[in-house]
């Protein structure tokens, strides 16, 4: 199963998304501790892409065959939707 992750070299944390068994779900690292990443509503398609200095981290999640994008703060998963997207949308950090 291969990983896929983004080195965040200010913190130190991972953060990625792993094709594994019954789907793909993010996951985040910190010190050799992993967490699984999984919007309960996503069909099991969770893609992590990015986290930030407060340990927010950014990404996507696949419900059907649209695209939403998510902010998760350690407790919640806020959904990120461009109001004036058509179809989708897809969160990732810069």
């Amino acid at each position: 199963m291969p990983l896929l992750g983004t080195p965040i070299i200010v913190v130190g944390y991972y953060v990625g998304f792993n094709n594994g068994v019954g789907g793909t779900y993010g996951f985040r690292e910190i010190g050799g501790t992993y967490t699984n990443l999984s919007v309960p509503v996503a069909n099991s398609q969770t893609f992590a892409y990015g986290i930030n200095n407060a340990s927010q981290i950014v990404g996507y999640y696949r419900v059907g065959t649209v695209n939403h994008g998510f902010l998760y703060d350690g407790v919640t998963y806020t959904t990120l939707d461009d109001p004036f997207g058509t179809s989708a949308c897809h969160s990732e950090a810069g």
